[in-house]
């Protein structure tokens, strides 16, 4: 996969989508450097991208948000196995902004939050991704119940109760913490 994905950004570096692809993989594979060079030069590659010839102009704009949401949820993935925090929460959040059905980006901001003890933040993305009852539900509901326990609401109010208390309410649009960088060498 990554072998085929570096030859292929030899001969063709800007392309966003083969870019955005060699990111999500390089990040699944935990080659984070290579996930986070590809992610960032799609990003910039996509600031300026007019449409490429399969797809219409009209559908190019939802085409370039996908893009653009899956490279942010790369960095942020990226950022928050190396513990940074702060920048793994900003370019999760900037990915909703776009795409805020993910739930693997949903669940990711939770971990982070959870990581800081941002519980209360936690626990609203988590109670969301139970709710979507997907592949992340269960072990969003094992987070959850951590919390709860960690909250010390034990006597006030019941698990049950407590979470179809919290809500989640989606980012507004934001732009990521970003350095401009050169392209990356494949």
């Amino acid at each position: 996969g990554l072998q085929w994905a570096r030859r292929a950004l030899r001969l063709m570096p800007e392309n966003p989508f083969l870019l955005v692809m060699t990111a999500d993989i390089a990040a699944k594979q935990g080659a984070l450097d290579l996930a986070v060079t590809s992610a960032r030069d799609a990003l910039r590659y996509l600031e300026h991208a007019e449409a490429p010839s399969p797809i219409s102009p009209q559908q190019w704009p939802q085409a370039r948000s996908g893009l653009r949401a899956t490279a942010l949820f790369v960095l942020g993935r990226v950022a928050a196995h190396r513990e940074q925090y702060r920048e793994a929460e900003q370019s999760l959040l900037a990915s909703l902004t776009l795409n805020p059905d993910d739930i693997e980006a949903l669940y990711t901001i939770g971990v982070v939050r959870m990581a800081v003890r941002a519980d209360e933040g936690a626990a609203r993305v988590f109670a969301r991704v139970v709710q979507a009852n997907g592949a992340l539900s269960a072990a969003a509901l094992e987070s959850l119940r951590v919390l709860y326990a960690r909250s010390g609401r034990a006597a006030a109010i019941g698990f049950d109760d407590w979470s179809r208390s919290l809500k989640w309410s989606p980012p507004e649009p934001a732009q990521p913490a970003t350095e401009p960088r050169e392209p990356g060498r494949y």
